[in-house]
């Protein structure tokens, strides 16, 4: 598949803005490069970029491009440096880079989507039994941007009253919020309870949000499915419109995406909106039943817990990228490369076509919302982005192979996206499209 050389890229993937359609993507150096995101700022074009981050971590320390510190933040999580017995990275002889393993078993894709959903800021849950690496692949990708959540030893747990005064953690911004739903959570615990002050003051219905959902840059929940009837408004909002609502009024939360995790998919009919808010449903099967394979995730497992702990921080994730990558990236989505603010590429009516038929004749066999494809075409571009692919290709409508309602058809459309892939481009690279079943 033809890709961008590094020049053409730089040219192609333009970030629109009212004041100049055709910025350049490659900068000098650090400071023209402050300066540009200052006038995207000014222009609205980044109305949530995070103004309390330090010029340090919006500037390129390294002179990467965001495109490829994403890039390397993937693949961070997807693989571990391999080290030898005193803890040295071992070198490949032939390329002298350091030598990689994969840290997670058949979960390369599943990676894959959850940073395209990011960079196209679209919902994804990953649906599958306990046990399959669902947590563990959210919290990895946080890490490998820079979002940690914040751990209070028990000691300190007469603290928890003053978390906003948490040493490091001004505000509790850039954070990772992860909360495990039951039938029985209350919007407090998410949301923030009531604040006191507000309420003897002026009599009026406040919640504090500080250190809470409404305030998090990353929002994983899991098992988001057991949500109950109390938070359900208040999640739809905030999953989709960015919205939270507070003493009436509506504020615009910061938030760059959303993860959620589910050991089964809904059934009750008023979980239905909340469920088509998350339209990329990635299956975390099972390893195969194969001796060779489950020889490489007992040795996976041991090593990782038992390196955790003897404290070994070889297997640690390192910081990448930061969030503020992501949120360029999204707006690079709409930069003249895959269609600009044209749904489709004027020259490439072949993917018009192909894309249109999918949604289709997947509607026809699965049933989606109206919502779903625009959001699918984002993710299909965000995939393009992550490959610097040259335009928008057949490969790309592998997304639609993650929007099965149920988890126990998602190998079934799988077997169909991948037949009119390769109906359409019989000289496609398809054996590496999903994970294993």
């Amino acid at each position: 598949m033809p890709t961008l050389q590094p020049q053409q890229f730089r040219q192609a993937m333009t970030v629109p803005t009212p004041a100049e359609s055709d910025a350049p993507w490659d900068f000098a150096d650090d400071d023209a490069w402050v300066e540009y995101i200052s006038d995207l700022k000014e222009d609205g074009a980044l109305d949530i970029w995070n103004t309390d981050v330090r010029p340090s971590l919006t500037a390129k320390p390294d002179g990467t491009q965001p495109l490829d510190r994403v890039r390397a933040a993937l693949k961070e999580v997807q693989t571990l440096v391999v080290r030898d017995g005193r803890g040295d990275a071992v070198i490949d002889p032939v390329t002298r880079e350091p030598m990689r393993e994969p840290r997670f078993l058949n979960r390369d894709k599943a990676l894959e989507m959850m940073a395209a959903c990011a960079i196209a800021q679209t919902n994804l849950v990953f649906l599958g039994p306990p046990g399959t690496a669902k947590s563990l692949l959210v919290r990895s990708f946080a890490q490998s941007l820079g979002v940690r959540p914040i751990d209070v030893p028990i000691k300190d747990e007469d603290k928890l009253a003053r978390l906003a005064e948490v040493p490091g953690q001004p505000r509790q911004r850039r954070r990772l919020f992860e909360y495990l739903l039951t039938r029985f959570t209350t919007p407090e615990e998410l949301f923030g309870g009531t604040d006191i002050n507000v309420l003897l003051k002026s009599g009026a219905f406040c919640r504090r949000t500080t250190g809470m959902l409404p305030q998090a840059d990353i929002v994983f929940l899991d098992e988001i499915f057991k949500a109950n009837s109390a938070i359900l408004n208040s999640l739809l909002s905030l999953t989709n419109e960015r919205i939270f609502y507070n003493m009436g009024q509506a504020f615009k939360v910061n938030l760059a995406f959303t993860v959620g995790a589910s050991n089964e998919t809904p059934d009750e009919s008023e979980l239905g909106a909340l469920y088509d808010r998350f339209p990329i449903r990635v299956p975390c099967h099972p390893i195969p039943e194969d001796e060779d394979e489950a020889a490489k995730l007992v040795d996976a497992g041991h090593r990782f817990h038992s390196y955790g702990s003897l404290g070994n921080k070889s297997l640690r994730i390192s910081r990448k990228a930061c969030l503020n990558d992501i949120r360029l990236l999204s707006k690079v989505l709409l930069g003249g490369a895959y269609g600009g603010t044209t749904a489709f590429p004027k020259d490439n009516p072949e993917f018009r076509k192909a894309f249109l038929k999918m949604f289709l004749t997947i509607r026809r066999e699965y049933g989606v919302s109206d919502r779903t494809p625009s959001l699918l075409l984002r993710v299909c571009r965000a995939l393009a982005l992550l490959e610097k692919a040259e335009k928008l290709s057949y490969r790309h409508l592998r997304a639609w192979a993650y929007v099965a309602p149920k988890f126990e058809e998602t190998g079934r459309l799988q077997k169909m996206v991948h037949s009119m892939i390769v109906g359409w481009d019989p000289g496609a690279q398809t054996d590496s499209l999903f994970d294993r079943a």
